[in-house]
């Protein structure tokens, strides 16, 4: 999966930001799957499906889509398991954005 602005270094910074930013929130959203808070997983997801696309990550805001889709039927079961997708993807991405 690469972002569709990959090669375009103004926005590459951004990018990379952007996914640290990604990073950061994984802590909270494991708590919140420890806990059960869907509409915390529902709001991140949402965030996910809006932001992804925006920075070239369509799979992130299909991710987001189906981790939304989980949220509203309280399953945590699968959400977790798109969770660490997620986090999986999220690591790809950044590795390839903090070597270039």
């Amino acid at each position: 999966m690469n972002s569709d602005f990959h090669n375009d270094p103004e926005f590459r910074e951004l990018i990379r930001l952007y996914l640290l930013e990604l990073s950061q929130k994984i802590p909270h959203i494991q708590d919140n799957i420890k806990s059960l808070n869907f509409p915390d997983l529902y709001r991140f997801a949402h965030n996910l499906k809006g932001t992804g696309g925006g920075y070239g990550f369509d799979e992130f805001t299909e991710l987001g889509l189906k981790m939304m889709a989980c949220a509203n039927s309280n399953d945590s079961e699968n959400y977790t398991a798109l969770f660490e997708k997620f986090k999986k993807l999220l690591t790809e991405k950044s590795d390839e954005f903090n070597r270039g």
